[in-house]
């Protein structure tokens, strides 16, 4: 194996050697390593097919799969983002990672089509498999950088791909802030109709006011279009929304039955201080309307 640079030579001769000893691969398989200068590394191996398939092959291709994730793969997605993708701004750029680690870390299973991500560290390991395969009956030699530039296409691909998903997801996280700060603006600027609003949220909310007497549908309907301004579309459940965002109560008491959901952590973050969650044996008798 050739290297153009010094580091990396040092480094998968470090790792491979740590390898050998680790799993004593030198005594029962008859595969060692040595450098050869700063530039290059020798492996040899005892020519039988079973060393080579069940221990050799499998080595190698673990060995160049860690180095190249820690060492290569944040490089290559800074990369893209900056060249194919256009970011510039570092903030941008390390908020797009956090999500690419989230999605390789398996913690944002719910993305659309993430499941249908091929494996990084497969492709990887099977592209060195590969070109190790070709070299089986004779001696093989290869440069890392050519390894790196024409045998790992797919996994380049697959990069990209993570890379897409990404960014999608945090240009949804964006479109979600700017969503939430311009409703937090409509509410500093709309008096509120109503000081206390309790609500009990079930198949749909019920509202009631400071002395706990239902507020009828038709008087919520009645507010919101009387209404002088309006924020515009809601993209999320507005049933709860925005009768909220209508009447804009000083303080709102959710009572709910469950773990909150992901339109109550909206809520949370739009109504900020004026929102209490509270359990629903909080509830007091209701015996009025208006």
């Amino acid at each position: 194996m050739e290297f153009s640079n010094e580091h990396d030579c040092e480094a998968i001769y470090k790792c491979i050697t740590e390898h050998i000893e680790k799993g004593n691969y030198e005594t029962v398989f008859g595969i060692s390593a040595r450098k050869i200068g700063m530039h290059q590394l020798f492996v040899s191996f005892d020519k039988d097919e079973v060393t080579f398939k069940y221990a050799l092959q499998p080595m190698l291709a673990r060995v160049f799969r860690r180095y190249i994730l820690s060492q290569y793969e944040m490089k290559w997605f800074h990369q893209l983002l900056e060249n194919k993708f256009y970011f510039r701004d570092y903030d941008e750029k390390n908020a797009i990672a956090s999500i690419f680690f989230l999605i390789v870390d398996g913690k944002r299973t719910e993305l659309p089509n993430v499941k249908k991500l091929p494996s990084r560290e497969k492709l990887i390991e099977e592209s060195i498999q590969s070109l190790l395969m070709e070299g089986f009956q004779k001696e093989l030699a290869f440069s890392f950088d050519s390894f790196i530039k024409f045998r790992l296409k797919e996994y380049q691909e697959c990069l990209l791909a993570y890379a897409e998903l990404a960014i999608d997801e945090y240009k949804l996280e964006q479109d979600y802030q700017n969503f939430v700060a311009n409703l937090r603006l409509f509410l500093e600027r709309k008096k509120p109709i109503i000081d206390k609003l309790h609500v009990v949220y079930g198949s749909k909310p019920i509202f009631y006011d400071d002395d706990f007497r239902l507020i009828q549908e038709e008087k919520i309907t009645s507010f919101i279009k009387k209404s002088g301004f309006f924020p515009g579309n809601i993209p999320v459940e507005s049933t709860l929304l925005q009768p909220l965002l209508m009447l804009a109560p000083n303080q709102i008491f959710l009572y709910i039955d469950n773990e909150r959901s992901g339109l109550l952590y909206t809520l949370e973050n739009i109504f900020q201080e004026r929102i209490t969650f509270c359990k629903l044996t909080d509830l007091p008798n209701q015996s009025s309307s208006f």
